[in-house]
């Protein structure tokens, strides 16, 4: 059993008494500073050694992320769809409602709903791994083998943020040192719980767990269950949305999280990474050049890349010379690729032809039909005309 040694904090700023509880939920995980050293030494190298190109990105890369120009693009390659973001309340009605609307009010509920899916939308930030927030403070050998436990001493104040929230531990040993991510997280979590976040994560984020919710392509359920669970700068949640990125390329199953609150931070985290190759052949293979220029333009903005000015009017024409261009920049030789622009072409330059073809076909037809109409005309007027003669001579041998 452990102590919990809980601050509170005067208007003046000043701490003026312990309050010294019991609290097994918090402090009977917590061990000595050695062990949770070499646990996020441990936790750190695993990271790392998954995710080995994300330490090489420089962090100013990261603030990208929440500029407006990328948030636009982001949100258009998301293609937002209220129909798969707002949930099917049908099912969890036993009968449907049916409202009449005028037009106006139609329309005002569709602002509506699209409002509402904009908002279930909204992408988690990118950010860097957190950094280590231990750092010894004093070391007092009197104080050695008072207990077999830490103590935790926490700032109750009520309104500060999680992260100004002042907490340090007093170890078996006598040192007193700022609390670890991990003790922060189990404590606040018990201070000020939040939904759908546990004490202890659940075993879905580690192991084979893991591993057969990714292979089965519960993608959404798994990202969406670290939203809850983790902030977004933890290890953890990183390392997770990293598997699923990596997953999704591998088995070319992007579109698995299209129209998602997580497809925006794929296609971010591949431009970080350099390698939007996959993503580009996918995005023409499903004959969605315009997302291509989109990608590109992202990867301009992160990368400081010079291209030409990005096309207006997308034509398949331009939009080709487009990401030809960019292949040429980047030096980029990949022979399905490239295979995938010449198939756009010859598609566009097929449809053109057989466009040409109809146009021409029509022209031609309409062209016989002014025709046929003016020579059954000048026929009406020769027979109108013999007609009038044939009277004309009738009535001279009447006369």
């Amino acid at each position: 059993m452990g102590l919990l040694c809980t601050i509170r904090t005067l208007p003046s700023s000043s701490l003026k008494s312990f309050i010294i509880t019991h609290s097994d939920l918090v402090l009977r995980a917590v061990c000595n500073s050695q062990n949770r050293l070499a646990h996020a030494a441990s936790q750190a190298a695993s990271v790392n050694s998954s995710n080995g190109a994300t330490a090489s990105i420089p962090e100013n890369k990261y603030e990208l992320f929440v500029r407006p120009d990328v948030q636009d693009i982001l949100k258009k390659l998301t293609a937002i769809d209220p129909h798969k973001v707002l949930p099917n309340l049908t099912k969890l009605k036993q009968t449907r409602e049916i409202t009449l609307m005028t037009k106006e009010q139609l329309i005002q509920a569709e602002k509506a709903a699209l409002e509402r899916a904009e908002q279930l939308s909204q992408m988690p930030p990118v950010l860097p791994p957190r950094k280590e927030c231990e750092k010894v403070m004093a070391v007092d050998s009197q104080l050695s083998g008072l207990s077999t436990s830490s103590i935790v001493f926490t700032d109750t104040t009520l309104g500060l943020p999680e992260r100004e929230r002042v907490m340090v531990v007093r170890t078996p040993d006598g040192a007193l040192m700022s609390a670890p991510w991990e003790v922060r997280d189990r404590v606040l979590q018990v201070y000020y719980p939040r939904s759908g976040r546990r004490v202890k994560p659940a075993p879905m984020f580690s192991g084979i767990y893991l591993e057969n919710l990714i292979k089965e392509r519960r993608y959404k359920y798994l990202l969406d269950s670290a939203c809850c669970q983790y902030e977004p700068d933890h290890p953890d949640f990183i390392k997770i949305t990293h598997q699923v990125y990596e997953d999704c390329e591998a088995r070319e199953t992007y579109h698995a999280l299209l129209s998602t609150r997580h497809y925006g931070p794929m296609v971010f985290y591949f431009v970080l990474q350099k390698r939007v190759t996959n993503l580009l052949k996918h995005l023409l293979h499903q004959n969605r050049p315009d997302d291509c220029i989109e990608v590109i333009k992202l990867y301009s903005i992160v990368w400081d890349l010079e291209l030409a000015s990005p096309p207006e009017t997308y034509s398949i024409k331009v939009m080709t010379s487009f990401i030809q261009n960019f292949i040429e920049k980047e030096a980029i030789t990949d022979v399905s690729l490239l295979r995938e622009i010449k198939i756009l072409s010859l598609r566009d330059s097929i449809s053109s032809s057989h466009s040409e073809k109809i146009s021409a076909d029509e022209a031609s037809n309409s062209d016989s039909e002014s025709d046929s109409s003016s020579s059954g005309s000048e026929s009406d007027g020769s027979s109108s005309e013999s007609e009038s003669d044939g009277s004309s001579t009738d009535g001279k041998s009447f006369r």
